[in-house]
């Protein structure tokens, strides 16, 4: 084993750095379809071609990390801190496009690789019990939250173009700001515990896809989460009462597209280019969002056997 890549500059305190590499293996899009492949002229593709359309590169990072660990006040309280920094080279792009096969109009999955990626960012969470015997003999109240920033851009993106298009991509269902708020309290209730818990989590602004679609990204929200649950002394027994987006929230968390764009700014076009909508896939297009689990009440009974 190598050295401890940690430094313990008092009890209850860790500073660490940290290093790793990985990788994921390059390969053929299970949904792509040779025929739909052409070269610039129009004309069917060689097999060098036909190779280049189907297949995609492995994807490789070099990852770091920094960051500090403490417990607080006896263990009252606890705190970490983590600064990040990962280079992406070859980035495996996802995607579908509308195209006709054998004169059926259909859909076919595309991976591409975007040259270069960076993403930066700090998290920060902790905990800290507010008090004990708060309002009856034996209960105990506590708050813990976390905070994350991360910055994640395209460096280098070529499109089908042969323009790089970095500064006009971004980086799928990446958030750019989280942050997560819960409140505990648990108290004795018979032969057992009575706990408390709600969190208030939020997300910043994210992209389904590299290109912004309108009507398909989602805005910033918030969810609201809470639970009451009793649990036996010896926990081999639970009763539960749990509610979740109890504000009925209304989030997109993927979707497809088949609408054509302005490869610049997203926008949908006619095939002239100018403003309008125009199928990709059919006679009328395709714009599809899925949605996130609305409010949701219900009830949880947990027997633990041994």
């Amino acid at each position: 084993m190598g050295p401890d890549p940690s430094y313990h500059p008092a009890r209850d305190h860790t500073l660490y750095l940290s290093y790793s590499a990985g990788f994921k293996g390059g390969g053929f899009d299970p949904r792509g379809v040779t025929t739909a492949c052409r070269n610039p002229q129009g004309a069917a593709c060689s097999p060098a071609e036909l190779f280049d359309f189907m297949g995609f590169d492995p994807e490789t990072v070099n990852s770091y990390e920094a960051g500090y660990k403490a417990s607080l006040a006896g263990g009252q309280g606890s705190i970490g801190l983590a600064l990040f920094h990962a280079d992406y080279r070859d980035v495996q792009v996802p995607g579908s496009i509308g195209t006709v096969v054998g004169g059926v109009p259909t859909f076919i999955g595309i991976t591409t690789n975007a040259g270069k990626a960076r993403f930066q960012g700090v998290e920060l969470e902790g905990r800290w019990t507010l008090g004990r015997d708060v309002g009856a003999g034996g209960d105990r109240l506590a708050v813990s939250g976390s905070l994350g920033y991360i910055n994640a851009d395209y460096l280098r993106f070529i499109d089908a173009r042969g323009i790089d298009v970095a500064d006009r991509r971004k980086i799928q269902n990446t958030p750019e700001w989280t942050l997560s708020g819960t409140l505990d309290y648990s108290l004795p209730v018979g032969p057992g515990t009575l706990g408390f818990n709600t969190t208030l989590s939020y997300r910043s602004k994210t992209q389904q896809f590299e290109l912004r679609i309108p009507g398909l990204d989602q805005a910033g929200f918030a969810l609201w989460d809470a639970s009451l649950i009793w649990r036996s002394d010896d926990d081999r027994w639970s009763l539960g009462l749990h509610g979740r987006n109890l504000t009925d929230k209304r989030y997109i968390t993927s979707g497809y597209n088949f609408l054509r764009q302005n490869p610049d700014t997203g926008d949908f076009v006619l095939a002239n280019g100018q403003p309008g909508l125009n199928s990709t896939l059919g006679a009328e297009g395709v714009l599809t969002a899925f949605y996130g689990n609305p409010r949701q009440v219900y009830m949880t009974v947990g027997l633990k056997f041994r």
